[in-house]
């Protein structure tokens, strides 16, 4: 069974089988689908060498069946199976606290998130933004919490949650609330 690894609601690349199939008769082909290998369901309409699923959020095995037709006598042969695993859904979570006032030069408190996704293959980039419009990555800022420096003017906060899923360096990405650091 050959595996590949998308985010949850993604779709995932074309599907294809890297033998092309010969007979004597006229070929056909049919997709399946299934949540086990021990259950597969035709897909209606996916009668081509290849196939493209919609999006998933689930992992699902797809496999081809090859049909030969000669005389009314037909005979099928089934692909190796391929599994599209589906990472969980991830969630940005919200931002404590959920807005501050500071004197101009002063340290705010540490950001910390609530609800937010965790686990083994979860990374978190910080982002800064000086209107709430426009973020950037912070380099430090890639912890669970971040402590933000000394602040001169009003800035705003977001926190990144990643988790790998297809491609370098993450392609799963969901967004924290923002806070606003009112400076005055």
């Amino acid at each position: 069974t050959a595996t590949r690894t998308i985010c949850s609601g993604g779709t995932p690349a074309v599907l294809s089988s890297t033998a092309v199939a010969s007979a004597s008769g006229a070929i056909s082909y049919q997709w399946e689908s299934g949540l086990t290998s021990t259950t597969f369901n035709p897909i209606p309409g996916a009668t081509s060498a290849n196939y493209t699923p919609t999006s998933l959020t689930q992992t699902t095995l797809f496999r081809r069946e090859a049909i030969s037709t000669l005389n009314s006598a037909a005979c099928g042969e089934y692909s190796n199976e391929i599994e599209i695993t589906v990472t969980a859904p991830l969630v940005g979570g919200t931002i404590s606290p959920a807005s501050e006032t500071i004197c101009s030069g002063s340290t705010p408190s540490v950001l910390s998130v609530n609800g937010g996704s965790t686990g083994v293959a979860i990374t978190y980039q910080w982002q800064v933004s000086t209107d709430g419009i426009t973020f950037t990555d912070i380099a430090t800022g890639t912890g669970a919490s971040f402590s933000p420096p000394v602040l001169n003017q009003t800035t705003y906060y977001k926190r990144l949650v990643l988790a790998a899923g297809g491609g370098p360096p993450a392609s799963c990405i969901e967004e924290s609330t923002v806070i606003q650091i009112n400076v005055i």
